[in-house]
């Protein structure tokens, strides 16, 4: 295997979203950016360069407008920005600067196994599309995929997924089953790319199946809205009241804020106890947190209830 190099790797970004994670050493850090998960190969080297190491950060990594972007499952906080950019310049890589951070979204996936291409290559181009005949007309270059006849329709499609959605970070966070979820996500992807949203839903149902997690029921159907009765006209000669003033809006006391946060110190001491290698996210928005009980209570109390389902992910996945 060739020495790693981060100026190499950047490179081979091309138009396609890799892997990266951010590690810091006793002797230096660096930032791996690689088409599958690094294994123990590519460790070792980062360990013999950097000395003793350990994973703060990781996500997808990708060219975006000509920018270089990092996109993390947790908001990124301001002291990544710092981290990232000590590293390029310390691995002369400074030209990439300034760097994009990003959020995922709560539909992509933070980690995904695809071929690297080397530095200069052009990916693949996909094959020409047959001639149009007669009986057929070519489609709008922006319409999207059409189902299956007598298939689901994409919105049934994207919400079994989102429900399902629980059970594949569990299923992609536990060594055992990381690379066979993974790969069998990318298939079902791409055929939901290509619209065939019946085939993506038999891909997930089988690896239900195989890992022995329970299939999700269908959602039932919305209740009908009850009808509302209109209001009673007044009284021939009553005076109409005038309408009730609103309620003015109460803004969070940081005593009471700081209360809520300090009721999650165990679970929040659970979480690192139960994945050390997520520390930092965990941390980071507690910390913005404290920044923003002070001037902006409206955000800190935003940022308390991300750490309460950030919490919750943590410690379903260390499960």
């Amino acid at each position: 295997m060739r020495e790693y190099d981060l100026k190499q790797a950047i490179a081979g970004l091309h138009t396609q979203r890799m892997n990266f994670s951010l590690y810091r050493g006793d002797d230096a850090d660096q930032i791996v950016i690689s088409g599958k998960p690094p294994g123990t190969t590519l460790l070792a080297q980062i360990e013999k360069d950097c000395g003793k190491t350990k994973r703060i950060m990781k996500g997808l990594c990708f060219m975006e407008n000509g920018k270089l972007c990092f996109a993390t499952r947790n908001a990124p906080a301001p002291a990544w920005e710092m981290l990232i950019t000590k590293v390029l310049k310390e691995r002369k890589c400074s030209q990439y600067l300034p760097i994009g951070l990003k959020q995922l979204g709560p539909k992509e996936f933070d980690e995904v196994s695809v071929d690297e291409l080397p530095p200069g290559a052009a990916p693949a181009a996909p094959a020409a599309p047959p001639a149009p005949t007669a009986a057929t007309k070519p489609a709008p270059a922006n319409a999207p995929a059409a189902p299956a006849a007598n298939g689901p329709t994409q919105d049934e499609w994207e919400a079994y997924r989102a429900s399902i959605m629980p059970q594949l970070r569990a299923a992609i966070a536990a060594p055992a089953t990381k690379v066979q979820v993974t790969k069998i996500v990318i298939a079902a992807s791409a055929k939901e790319k290509e619209g065939k949203y019946g085939e993506a839903m038999d891909i997930f149902r089988k690896l239900a199946g195989a890992l022995n997690l329970p299939a999700p029921a269908p959602a039932a159907p919305p209740p009908p809205p009850a009808a509302e009765a209109p209001p009673a006209p007044p009284a021939p000669g009553a005076d109409t009241p005038p309408p009730a003033p609103p309620r003015p809006v109460r803004k969070p006391k940081a005593g009471n804020l700081q209360a809520a946060l300090n009721k999650l110190t165990p679970i929040i001491k659970a979480a690192i106890a139960g994945a050390p290698d997520r520390k930092a996210e965990v941390l980071s928005p507690i910390v913005d947190f404290q920044k923003q009980i002070k001037t902006e209570p409206e955000e800190a109390r935003a940022t308390l209830r991300k750490i309460g389902t950030m919490l919750k992910e943590v410690l379903a996945a260390a499960k």
